[in-house]
Formats: structure tokens, sequence, C-alpha cells
């Protein structure tokens, strides 16, 4: 199964009415279905027809008993690859395996009956209750999970309200970290070379500042939530919210981004200015602009001490830059090579051949910083997708706090 939050591996018996299929298949509402050609019982395709909504059918698989796993991973890249998309999902995606011990087993007619995906109106999520798809099958889960629910109320519940009233400006982390991932790969439209039309690179930013924004509202208030554990005994809620146990360690990450860029200004105006240290592309491109523009100014200091006069300074008329201006007393002076460009009353301009390389060069160094910054959101992106088993922690982990926090307002 490849889904927004990753990849899912696993193998299962199934009885004759395929009442396992039919719970997974209800749950998930899959768009496309890869199956072994003309292997699968009658009893089975009637279920992939009965609990999917007209998906895609493709008949690619090939597999026998005792490997249907590995030959379904095996056969997902060419999948994929005909849709163009195999760069941009695989590499980030995490990798899970199908389980369904830890978890009682609803059966596809109570899934459905019961609206817990979707509702019979008109096929969305509203008013549908997802959190009760698996229920824990183990007492020792379900006894954990009630602690948990308990240490939330009473005293604890004030700071459980407030993380529960900070959680509500956050965007579906899930969904648009996916976003995120699936665009850090340098190849097709996000390729470095690829110069995207201006709303869609703005966009692509926004939703970048977003997942930042996300990840930083969710370590603050999952370390705000912490104070709790002070007077809390369930080993759950130590679990969650301990630094370096459930709860990952991102604030350097965060710090690392923070520091960076201003976050505000690149959303509002659609463009990344990386502060010195964070991108060495960029530096190096900036240094050596700055040292080109160095080298016009010890040239001009250089010229002064030449022809004796410190008026002499740079001026730019319409396209030409660094003109010399020099008096029309020293007109007399003016070495050969130098090129008369232009001249105003008591005045004339000139270029020298020393300037006309510069300028050369400083338009070639101003081009590859400008070529620097259009790719830097790229970088950045592939900087923040190495981390990317820490973000989806984090927003499991928060996503696991916020249904218990539920289940303590319900309850209380």
């Amino acid at each position: 199964m490849l889904l927004p939050a990753g990849l899912f591996l696993g193998q299962f018996g199934d009885d004759l009415e395929c009442s396992a299929l039919s719970c997974l298949l209800s749950e998930l509402r899959p768009v496309e279905l890869v199956k072994p050609a003309e292997l699968l019982s009658p009893e089975t395709e009637k279920v992939l027809l009965r609990h999917t909504r007209s998906p895609l059918v493709n008949d690619e698989l090939h597999a026998d008993d005792s490997h249907m796993e590995e030959d379904g991973l095996g056969c997902l890249p060419d999948v994929l690859s005909e849709l163009i998309c195999e760069i941009e999902l695989l590499p980030s995606s995490g990798f899970g395996v199908i389980i369904s011990k830890p978890y009682m087993v609803l059966d596809a007619a109570a899934l459905e009956n019961l609206e817990i995906f979707e509702n019979s109106r008109n096929g969305d999520s509203s008013g549908t209750i997802t959190w009760l798809a698996r229920p824990l099958y183990h007492a020792e889960s379900i006894t954990e999970r009630q602690d948990a629910v308990s240490s939330l109320r009473g005293i604890n519940l004030p700071y459980a309200l407030e993380f529960r009233k900070a959680m509500s400006r956050l965007p579906d982390m899930e969904r648009l970290l996916a976003r995120v991932f699936s665009s850090s790969k340098a190849s097709g439209r996000n390729a470095n070379k690829v110069v995207l039309y201006e709303d869609a690179a703005k966009k692509q930013l926004q939703e970048f500042i977003s997942a930042l924004r996300g990840c930083e509202l969710m370590a603050q208030t999952s370390c705000s939530l912490g104070v709790i554990l002070e007077n809390v005994e369930s080993q759950r809620l130590h679990y969650l919210l301990t630094p370096g146990k459930g709860l990952p360690n991102v604030n350097s990450v965060l710090k690392h981004f923070k520091d960076g860029f201003d976050w505000a200004e690149a959303n509002n105006s659609g463009r990344i200015i990386p502060h010195e240290g964070v991108d060495t592309e960029y530096d190096s491109a900036c240094g050596k602009v700055k040292e080109i523009e160095s080298h016009l100014t010890k040239y001009l200091q250089e010229q002064r001490k030449l022809l004796g006069d410190k008026s002499i300074t740079y001026v730019t008329v319409g396209k030409d830059a660094y003109l010399l201006e020099v008096p029309e007393s020293l007109r007399g002076s003016i070495p050969r090579d130098f090129e008369l460009r232009s001249s105003k009353k008591g005045y004339f301009r000139y270029w020298t051949p020393n300037i006309k390389k510069s300028l050369t060069e400083l338009s070639q160094a101003e081009s590859d910083r400008e070529s620097s910054l259009k790719s830097i959101l790229q970088r950045l992106i592939g900087h923040f997708c190495e981390h990317h088993i820490k973000w989806r922690q984090l927003a499991s982990v928060t996503a696991e706090l916020d249904v218990l926090i539920s289940l303590a307002i319900a309850n209380d």
C-alpha cells in the first residue's frame, strides 16, 4: 500500500469470504489496484469490486503464495515509473508493516454502516469517526491508554486544553509533509535548472514554510505539555512527551532553518534570501561579488593616486556602471588606454581595460548569485527531508496526544 504517510507491506491469511481483505479495502478505498493477472479467485475479485470505488486495475503483479509481499514491493517501482512519480514518492516514504494482532477487527459491514471512514450522504469524511477503526486488542495496551486518558483529566486538563487550542491552528501535517517530501528530489518539474512560473514557485515556498511552522508548533506544544509529567504516572504519556524517546529531538534542526532566513519575509515575497553561513553555494557566489566590488574600490583609489585628485569617483549613467568621472582640468593627464564614454560640464567619464574586465566578471558573478538564489529552495527542502523520519515521528506523536486529549475531554 502506498499512502501519503508512507509505504506499508504485509501479507496475511484470510477466510473464504475474504473478511480481512474486505476490512482493509473499506479502510483504504484505493484508487488503483495492482493484482496478479487471472490468478485471483472469483470470490476475491468480487470483494475487490464490492469494497472499492471503481479503481484503476492493473494486472501486472506475478507472485506465488510464499512471496506475495516481496513481489508486491518489487513491482511497485515499475508501476510508479509509468506514472512518472517513483523518484518523488519512494525515497522519502516511511516504511511500515501491515499487522493485525495489536488491534481488534471490525468487519467491512461494520466499517461502512458505522460511517467510520466516509459518510453515506456524500462520501466525504465529515461526521466520520476514524479513530474507532482499530480498537486495541491486548488488555495491557487498553489499560495503558486508559491510564493516559485519566492522567490528562483533573488538574492536568487545563494544560491539555491549551495543547488542543494550539493544535487547532495546525494544518494537515501528514499531507503537507508528504507534498514537501515529494518535491525534494531534483528531477522533473523540481529539477534545479527548471524555472517554475512565479505563482507555482511561491506556492511551493509557502508550503515549505507552512511545514516548518507546523513542525515548530508541534514541537513547542508537545514540550509545553511535558510539564504534566511531574504528577503523571502514565508510561505512555512519559514515552510520548519525553524528548529523545517518543518525542524526537528536532530543536537543533528547526533552529538551523529559523536562523537561516526570515520566514515571514520569504512567505510574503515568495523569495528566500538566506543569512550568511546557511548555504555554501550562495555564500560563495556572494563572496565572489564582494571580491570584485572590493577590487573596483581599490582600483579607484589607485586612479586617484595616479592622477593626483581625490575627487575622482565612480558614476553610473544609463546602463554604464563604474564610469570614472574625472575633472576636465585633468584631461591632459589621462592615460591613452582610457576610453571616453560620456561627459558633462566640467567632467569626462571613462572606462579602462581593467574596469571593463572587472565588469564582465561582476556580471557573471551576479548571474551566478541569482542562479544560486533560484535553486536555494530545493537545497533547503533537501536538507529538511534528510530528517523525514523525525518529522513523521513528530506528527505521529502529536496526533496521538491530540486523540488522547479528545478522549479525556469526552470522558470528563
